[in-house]
């Protein structure tokens, strides 16, 4: 009963499960006729997660609120009614802005926490998957714009089919796995590339790695 009223209360808990969630979907869904419409409701979902995660910050909620209008619109114009590339574009600048937000003031609100708890950790983990989708929403921007900037084909007209393949190569960037499957070959994906490396290592390091240790500490205390 205690951990369940710890995670009804948590405001980052519901958040990070649907990321978890979206991300599994999106490999299970993504090439399925009836699986678009999933994801793309899934997406909607995280962003109004987003919103609730940062409700308290109220002199910029209404700002945050307009940019994830804007953002889940765009995308679900994209979906149901138009595919033209500049609306691609739009829609991965749209992102790019809204998940920077929501992930500095996730970060921002941790550290006003008097103490560690279960919601700092769920909060800062939920910030590391971000970090990994706006550098996954960079590497579409730039394959929109210029196709050969990658070994393999990251931008489709397919937007979740697109959001799974520019995950999978941020996120193996963002933890320094680097597999080599998939390669940056212009220089804007090469520093991008090499950016994004740099910040993986810097968030586990110092962020994740001081909240774990405060809480161990509070603990024995």
């Amino acid at each position: 009963m205690k951990i369940y009223l710890i995670l009804h209360k948590s405001r980052f808990f519901y958040l990070l499960c649907l990321l978890i969630i979206y991300s599994i979907a999106t490999a299970l869904l993504a090439e399925k006729a009836y699986g678009n419409i999933c994801l793309s409701v899934l997406y909607s979902l995280i962003a109004l997660s987003c919103l609730y995660a940062v409700e308290d910050r109220a002199y910029l909620y209404v700002a945050t609120a307009t940019v994830a209008f804007i953002s889940i619109v765009t995308h679900w114009v994209i979906y149901l009614l138009y595919s033209n590339n500049y609306f691609y574009i739009f829609s991965y600048i749209s992102n790019i802005v809204f998940l920077s937000i929501i992930t500095f003031f996730i970060l921002y609100s941790i550290t006003l926490h008097q103490k560690i708890t279960l919601d700092s950790l769920f909060g800062a983990i939920s910030g590391y998957f971000l970090v990994g989708f706006i550098w996954s929403s960079i590497y579409l921007l730039i394959a929109s714009v210029d196709p050969t900037s990658f070994s393999q084909p990251l931008f489709t007209p397919f937007i979740h089919l697109s959001s799974m393949r520019a995950s999978y190569f941020s996120f193996t960037t963002l933890t320094s796995l680097g597999y080599g499957d998939v390669l940056p070959l212009s220089n804007i994906a090469k520093t991008c590339a090499w950016l994004e490396a740099v910040t993986g290592q810097i968030y586990m390091a110092v962020w994740i790695s001081q909240l774990v240790g405060l809480r161990i500490a509070q603990k024995r205390e």
